[in-house]
């Protein structure tokens, strides 16, 4: 043992203090060094939400079947590309179709009934017109033989009394003045049969009027009537046609099929049914989801962030540049607040996005040294309850 320390007494000696220098210096320089780290240094703080997807900023469509039916024809398949109006499945249409063709032929034969009866009330109308053109006529004319009669029972009058006054001078004989009272006697009673015909003619007239009226208005209600049986038919016709055309579902918005129902010719669908989905092909987007607590006053737009995606390893195909554009200022029905994503698509990244894709979404919410990441950890640990503060600790212990 003596003989073993005075050996290291020897080395000692024989390093002297220059040794000791060097390593007090690179001591000194290597806690300046990660002084500097600890103090000065940035470290990246991620918010990360294992809840995340890409999808398209437009809302997906459903194919819904409207109606009961049988299918007759299919013609889609998942990934297919369509366009908004496409006829994607047909329902059996046998029974609309047959009831709307007999109600077409039904129309038209209506229709046609109608043509007949509107040229029938114009040609009445016509003949009422002519009728009472020539009924004004023989009208005014037996008023003016009555005229003319009346004139000349006037004149027969005034003929008689100036022979009676002649009779009372004997100027005239009694067979002048009985010629004369015969004469007046025969005009008043033209006159008299004359305006009896004239008044007879107009009743005539007025009579005939009303009854080829009373025709022709009788002709015009039943064209109403037949107004309104077109109106109710046209209107049934118009109603098969549609649930015609509801039975051939069509493409909801333009897009690219998923999801799609196993249909075939036979199958019977209800009501409701989803068929099929349509992604629209639109620009897609990230979608994360967060508890409050890390992204309110945390995550706000404009922010950095990388989505990693399931089944493509990030040391392989690498992480996909994203940047918050929109965070939610409400937690959703899971009590999670949604965080959407711009994917940038200027970066080659070796990764074709595609709706539907999950992963991993890590948004950069702060560049922080150590120190004050300790800092923020031990004020952490001081804020929470004291019990829980007491469990940490004893389970740290």
């Amino acid at each position: 043992m003596s003989n073993n320390f005075s050996r290291t007494l020897r080395a000692l000696r024989s390093d002297g203090l220059g040794g000791w220098a060097v390593r007090a210096a690179i001591a000194a320089l290597l806690l300046s060094v990660w002084g500097l780290w600890f103090f000065w240094g940035r470290i990246t703080v991620w918010a990360v939400s294992d809840s995340a997807r890409a999808e398209v900023r437009d809302e997906v469509s459903s194919v819904d079947s409207p109606v009961d039916g049988q299918i007759v024809a299919v013609h889609i398949e998942r990934g297919q590309t369509v366009k908004q109006g496409d006829v994607l499945i047909e329902l059996e249409t046998f029974e609309q179709e047959g009831e709307r063709d007999a109600l077409i032929a039904e129309l038209e034969g209506q229709r046609k009934g109608r043509q007949e009866l509107v040229a029938s009330i114009e040609r009445e109308s016509q003949a009422l017109a002519v009728w009472l053109e020539a009924s004004r006529a023989g009208v005014e004319e037996a008023r003016l033989r009555a005229l003319q009669a009346e004139s000349a029972a006037n004149l027969a009058r005034q003929n008689e009394v100036r022979k009676r006054k002649l009779h009372e001078q004997s100027l005239a004989s009694d067979e002048e003045l009985e010629r004369a009272v015969s004469e007046q006697l025969q005009q008043q009673g033209e006159v008299e049969s004359l305006r009896v015909a004239a008044e007879r003619a107009e009743r005539e007239q007025a009579s005939a009027r009303a009854d080829r009226q009373a025709q022709i208005d009788e002709q015009r209600g039943s064209l109403n009537v037949l107004d309104s049986t077109l109106e109710s038919l046209a209107a049934r016709v118009d109603s098969l046609q549609q649930q015609v055309g509801r039975r051939q579902i069509k493409a909801t918005a333009t897009g690219t099929l998923a999801r799609v129902a196993a249909l075939a010719p036979g199958v019977v669908v209800e009501a409701g049914d989803e068929l099929a989905r349509i992604v629209p092909s639109g620009l897609i987007s990230a979608v994360a989801f967060y508890q409050p607590a890390e992204a309110i006053g945390r995550i706000r737009p404009g922010q950095p962030a990388r989505m990693r995606l399931e089944g493509f390893p990030s040391t392989q195909f690498g992480t996909v540049p994203v940047t918050v554009f929109q965070v939610d200022g409400e937690p959703n029905d899971d009590g999670l607040i949604r965080v959407g994503l711009d994917i940038d698509t200027t970066r080659q990244t070796g990764l074709h996005v595609q709706h539907g894709m999950v992963g991993t979404i890590e948004v950069e919410v702060d560049r922080l040294s150590p120190a004050a990441l300790l800092m923020r950890a031990v004020g952490k640990l001081l804020d929470r309850p004291a019990q829980d503060r007491t469990d940490s600790i004893a389970k740290t212990g």
